[in-house]
């Protein structure tokens, strides 16, 4: 964005908080770059306006209140949290690139597995995507005394889902997904049939 003039980069994490968190590491490697004066757009809360005109922008995870928006770039930051009943934020982000066919960054650590970013990262790429997967071991600054320490004090499920990449269930549930999975059957009829005329009681 600093050699393109009038480039929109629009970020959207799991909350504002952050968001608003990878905008200011923006600014802290603009800076880095070599750019003197990183200021807000005026508008945005969490927001820059280069000299060029160019801008990176910090939403809140809300489907209504990012619409509008066009981006050359769109960042979809710890994907794995957004919600994902029915992914409704990540398909009113996806429009922001229409006018443009600007580009789509998801990235993330795992987390369960459902929602559009365990679906992305379970699946061939399709075109167009390019997947990147890094564990903790790849990451020349974690030792392996810290990652050691790492398993120990999460133990071995949490530990691979936040340093090995690996969709695992939370313990939140009372059912294990895969248990939950088996006693799933299609070739049963249902009970009751949904109907959408129906209203439910006051």
């Amino acid at each position: 964005m600093l050699a393109k003039s009038g480039m929109q980069v629009i970020v959207v994490a799991a909350s504002a908080r952050q968001s608003a968190l990878l905008v200011e590491k923006c600014k802290w490697m603009l800076r880095k770059a070599g750019v003197q004066k990183v200021s807000g757009d005026g508008t945005n809360a969490h927001s820059v306006l280069l000299s060029n005109g160019s801008t990176i922008i910090g939403l809140p995870c809300s489907a209504p209140t990012i619409r509008g928006f066009t981006a050359d770039l769109l960042v979809m930051d710890d994907a794995a949290y957004i919600p994902d009943i029915p992914d409704v934020v990540y398909a009113a982000a996806r429009p922001m690139l229409a006018a443009t066919q600007g580009d789509l960054v998801v990235m993330s650590s795992a987390h369960e597995p459902i929602g559009f970013f365990w679906e992305l990262m379970s699946q061939a790429p399709a075109s167009g995507w390019v997947k990147r997967i890094v564990k903790g071991r790849d990451v020349p600054r974690f030792t392996a005394e810290f990652l050691a320490e790492e398993r120990r004090a999460l133990g071995q499920e949490a530990f691979s889902r936040e340093y090995g990449c690996e969709f695992a269930d939370v313990d939140s549930g009372v059912f294990q997904r895969p248990l939950v999975v088996k006693a799933l059957r299609e070739d049963v009829t249902p009970l009751f049939e949904r109907n959408d005329s129906d209203r439910a009681l006051p």
